[in-house]
């Protein structure tokens, strides 16, 4: 069993206790109360719901503290409600009192620093503190002055930043410090000790079940990050090949590009192709109207051909009866010999003229196979009018 420490060291901790706990809560309440003059605490505790309830979810706060807050009586709560551990985790926590959100609170702030976060900060520590030391052993009297001295600054910094502090200030602190300590009083420190004591042992378990818990979830983030990890090269891998699809994507519009080009080039190209066509098929209709023309024209000449051949026919069977007409002629010419003188000059006349018809039919007959169809008619007819006027002399008696 622990020994009794003596009775001085156990009454420094009970007036340090009751400096920093009843008389800092009164401080901290006040300071609360300053900064919801134009804001009621109801307004301000439904607005930060969501902030409190992640205090509960994350056993920053108890349950009990929890449903004081918002109790199912729907009665709302005063900040005489608070304990001294409640009231500054609300002014440390809430947006609404503008402390400053990137404040180290568990930190002990430096000797010079007098800011409304580092003396909250020094009132939270003391109270920690404090609530582990042991009843039994108490505090001695050097750690007591300067511990007292610490928080005495502390209270009259906070009381001088509201506009309702509290009053005779110094006065209480000293009547707590050097004022009798009846049992009654000892007794009530004693079971505030005890429970927060009971307060504490239980936030232990309730750490220890969150160290564990985040223990488990430093595990589960390390596995995560390694998935990130992996996940990480995939991504890159992807990337790469996102890369080169791009890369093939810019080339393949490129040559999309010159296809087009090309498609428009081969437009021209077949819209001039199609006005050639079109003028070739002007031209082909001229040429079949000319050949048709050609056609009527040889059709012509066919038939003024057959024409001269049907001449030619004429004019042959006309020399065949001349020659017999001749053959006659020579019978008389010999019969009649003695004529022969008196006409032979004409016999010799008329078989120069035979001849020279003879030689007229020949050409003409050379002429109407090699000429085209251009001969005419009328030439033909001459000639036999030609022959007749020799057959006419021919038979014509001698003078």
């Amino acid at each position: 069993m622990a020994t009794a420490a003596p009775t001085d060291n156990r009454v420094y901790l009970y007036r340090l206790l009751t400096l920093n706990i009843d008389h800092g809560t009164t401080i901290v309440r006040n300071l609360i109360d300053d900064r919801c003059s134009n804001t009621t605490l109801s307004t301000i505790l439904a607005q930060e719901r969501r902030a409190i309830t992640n205090l509960r979810a994350n056993r920053t706060i108890t349950k009990v503290q929890f449903d004081l807050l918002y109790p199912q009586s729907g009665i709302t709560p005063t900040t005489a409600d608070f304990d001294l551990t409640l009231a500054l985790c609300l002014l440390r926590t809430l947006k609404h009192f503008g402390l400053n959100p990137k404040y180290t609170w568990n930190v002990t702030p430096q000797p010079g620093d007098t800011s409304l976060e580092a003396d909250l900060c020094r009132l939270r520590m003391y109270r920690n503190e404090l609530a582990h030391i042991s009843s039994t052993s108490g505090i001695q009297k050097q750690e007591f002055n300067d511990k007292w001295k610490d928080i005495e600054g502390v209270l009259h910094r906070l009381n001088c930043l509201v506009q309702t502090p509290v009053t005779n200030l110094q006065q209480i602190i000293d009547d707590c410090k050097n004022g009798p300590l009846d049992p009654e009083a000892e007794k009530k420190i004693e079971h505030q000790i005890e429970k927060m004591q009971k307060m504490e042992e239980k936030l232990e378990i309730e750490v220890k079940a969150l160290t564990k818990n985040v223990h488990k979830i430093e595990t589960d983030v390390h596995e995560a990050k390694r998935d990130v990890h992996t996940a990480t090269e995939d991504v890159q891998k992807i990337r790469d090949e996102v890369h080169k699809v791009k890369e093939n994507v810019h080339i393949i519009t490129v040559d999309v590009h010159k296809i087009v080009d090309d498609v428009h080039e081969v437009k021209g190209d077949v819209h001039t192709v199609t006005e050639a066509v079109h003028e070739v098929k002007g031209d082909v209709h001229t040429v079949t109207e000319a050949v048709h023309e050609v056609k009527g024209d040889v059709h012509t000449v066919t038939e003024a051909v057959h024409e001269v051949k049907g001449d030619v026919h004429t004019v042959t069977e006309a020399v065949h009866e001349v020659k017999g007409d001749v053959h006659t002629v020579t019978e008389i010419v010999h019969e009649v010999k003695d004529d022969i003188c008196t006409v032979t000059d004409e016999v010799r006349k008329l078989r120069e003229d035979s001849r020279t018809t003879n030689e007229r039919i020949n050409e003409l007959e050379l002429k109407s196979k090699s000429e085209d169809g251009t001969g005419t008619k009328p030439e033909v007819q001459a000639e036999d009018a030609y022959i007749r006027r020799k057959e006419d002399k021919l038979y014509m008696p001698p003078p």
